[in-house]
């Protein structure tokens, strides 16, 4: 089946809402790029969802996985139905789009995935859903979507990242050979790209942590400092006001920023704590490639303390030989 009797759908799950576009890909130069048809829907615009859902704790959600017993409360369960929802709904208007044609599918998705990779056994700021793709080809069946082929598995939101800027018609990995991303929006996404080689950062965990992974000498996560909902809460406690007042007022980072040029004090201490911090990130980064981690950052969960791998052997041995 040639590329013209498809359509590829790229799928992108946010915390709050899910997106998608219709992609186009160009043998002439190995690229893709955006068509002009999307569509989005927030998962607050499916019936049962719930604006007060709250996540059951990371520390027992990682326990739970550790340990291989996972257990999904009726609270996961009726939440992420909303979110597998959203999705078949986005997929179902952009072949509604495309006129039918089956539809080869890529979905990112934040959070730790199972053993199969298509479902989600940790995630931050939204429910758990084990079985993510099977509820997800099941809804797209009773839609009358025709799927190529099984949805494979879930990808890396921040791997993603990675994979777009280095394949894109216009992406900024394709004319450099080492490069750092860092992606800021409902969470953080890290990607990488060394000797011309995307390099996945769950294949760095020994040497290299992930943003969300390390806090700062204020005991926050550098990810609050890499996020909208971030800013608003770094900005919510010089401001003093809570983070619901402030979502009431639509007052979100782009306001915030038109505050800090207006001169507003809360404001621009908001932006000099990210840009400090953001700033001894990269620092870290530039460290960590050049001679190994030094130890010098703290991380969210103990467990992941004590980096001991130089990681410019690590990288030149272990992904850059069969380049």
């Amino acid at each position: 089946m040639g590329p013209k009797n498809l359509t590829l759908i790229g799928v992108d799950g946010g915390a709050s809402k899910v997106s998608g576009w219709i992609v186009n890909y160009s043998i002439k130069d190995n690229s893709y790029s955006l068509s002009k048809y999307h569509a989005e829907l927030p998962y607050s615009a499916i019936k049962d969802h719930s604006d007060n859902f709250q996540p059951v704790s990371i520390p027992d959600q990682l326990s739970q996985r550790e340990q291989n017993k996972i257990s999904i409360t009726d609270a996961e369960i009726k939440q992420g139905n909303t979110f597998i929802e959203a999705t078949a709904m986005v997929i179902q208007s952009l072949a509604s789009m495309a006129g039918r044609n089956p539809v080869l599918i890529g979905i990112g998705m934040p959070g730790l995935k199972t053993t199969d990779r298509r479902g989600i056994d940790v995630i931050a700021n939204g429910p758990r859903m084990v079985h993510y793709c099977d509820k997800l080809e099941k809804s797209l069946n009773l839609k009358d979507v025709t799927l190529i082929t099984p949805v494979y598995h879930i990808g890396s939101d921040a791997d993603y990242c990675g994979i777009g800027e280095l394949y894109a018609k216009e992406g900024s990995f394709r004319d450099v050979d080492n490069a750092y991303y860092l992606g800021g929006g409902t969470g953080a996404a890290d990607a990488m790209i060394l000797k011309g080689k995307l390099i996945p950062f769950d294949s760095t965990k020994k040497w290299m942590a992930k943003t969300w992974e390390m806090k700062n000498d204020l005991d926050l996560s550098f990810e609050r400092y890499a996020s909208a909902s971030g800013l608003q809460y770094i900005y919510s406690t010089f401001a003093n006001k809570s983070v619901d007042s402030l979502s009431l007022e639509r007052i979100f980072p782009p306001q915030i920023a038109e505050k800090a040029i207006s001169g507003e004090k809360a404001a621009l201490k908001t932006f000099e704590d990210a840009a400090r911090y953001l700033a001894i990130l990269i620092y870290e980064r530039i460290c960590t490639l050049f001679c190994g981690s030094k130890n010098e950052i703290k991380f969210i969960h103990t467990n992941r303390n004590g980096f001991h791998i130089h990681s410019d052997v690590y990288i030149y041995r272990n992904f850059t030989n069969h380049r």
